[in-house]
């Protein structure tokens, strides 16, 4: 990378490319973040309401079993429209797990292509193509976040405390190297598509890749993490989300408009979703353009492959 763009101008070229080619890159970002958003605000919904019993204990005045019993009652209520609500449910679900994979492939392609000057298409084949070693590398990368630790430390703290003072210090070790394997993993998605390599033969190249030039990539890794906001917004807005609905839901189902609360209280639901998916996909956009372009700079370009 040093023979072509430091890392600040990979970043700013990274953000250029994003605004130049959103309405071509933008379902790519888009659904997969508009999926997360949903399965992440249960998730961290369900986390918030853990730790606060936890924390309050006998002092905590919500009630989660007239909560859970009366959610229960309206998904089987007469009238309610349970199978298609548990027919979304699964569609979430599925798409959850499988979209953001082929969604990422698609956009490693596409970026690469428009660097090159390329025509933008043929995105969805590079999805499908590269899809289960992507989906490998993914599970990999979601076992060595650090964020997994942090999940599974809250968990121990809440079931079993009187060990959470020694399951921690190696909660913390294994952050780091958490943080030493995406450092050392950090062109894979780019290698499986713009190679066709396998997952362990991308781990291979890549770890070679960002040990040989392991000054550009820490430098481009450390300023990327202070820039990359995604994090941050997804976590405020995942905490806003639930708060939010629940409160919308509330005023429309004891107002006079009760009889479409219900009603209103989804759309507004899915406005806010939409809103937050725009902005979560527009930096997911920008992070797969940072890490593609740094990776066509560090590359001989008859080692990449753009036609399918």
């Amino acid at each position: 990378m040093s023979k072509y763009l430091t890392p600040k101008l990979v970043i700013a070229e990274a953000w250029q490319l994003t605004r130049e080619h959103k309405k071509a890159l933008f379902w790519y970002g888009f659904i997969p973040a508009f999926f997360g958003m949903i399965v992440s605000t249960v998730y961290v919904l369900y986390q918030v309401i853990s730790t606060r019993h936890f924390i309050l204990g006998a002092k905590d005045t919500w009630k989660y079993g007239e909560l859970i019993h009366n959610a229960w009652a309206f998904l089987w209520a007469p009238g309610t429209p349970t199978l298609l609500l548990l027919i979304l449910a699964a569609i979430v679900l599925l798409g959850y797990f499988t979209v953001p994979i082929f969604c990422r492939g698609s956009l490693i392609f596409l970026i690469e292509k428009i660097k090159k000057g390329e025509e933008v298409e043929k995105g969805m084949q590079a999805g499908i193509f590269r899809f289960v070693p992507i989906f490998e590398y993914s599970a990999i990368k979601s076992f060595a976040s650090p964020f997994s630790f942090v999940t599974e430390g809250l968990f121990v703290l809440r079931n079993s405390t009187p060990i959470f003072p020694l399951v921690l210090p190696v909660l913390i070790i294994l952050s780091f190297f958490g943080l030493v394997a995406l450092f050392l993993f950090a062109y894979v998605p780019q290698i499986i598509v713009l190679q066709r390599d396998l997952l362990m033969g991308a781990i291979a190249k890549s770890s070679k890749l960002a040990l040989h030039f392991f000054s550009e990539t820490l430098k481009l890794f450390l300023l990327f993490l202070l820039i990359e906001l995604r994090v941050l917004i997804n976590i405020a807005i995942i905490l806003f989300l639930p708060f939010a609905i629940a409160a919308l839901t509330g005023i429309f189902a004891t107002s006079v408009l009760s009889g479409f609360g219900i009603v209103i209280a989804v759309v507004v639901s899915i406005f806010l979703l939409s809103v937050a998916s725009t902005i979560s996909g527009t930096l997911e956009i920008f992070s797969t353009a940072v890490w593609t372009l740094a990776f066509h700079n560090l590359t001989p370009e008859e080692e990449k492959v753009t036609n399918f």
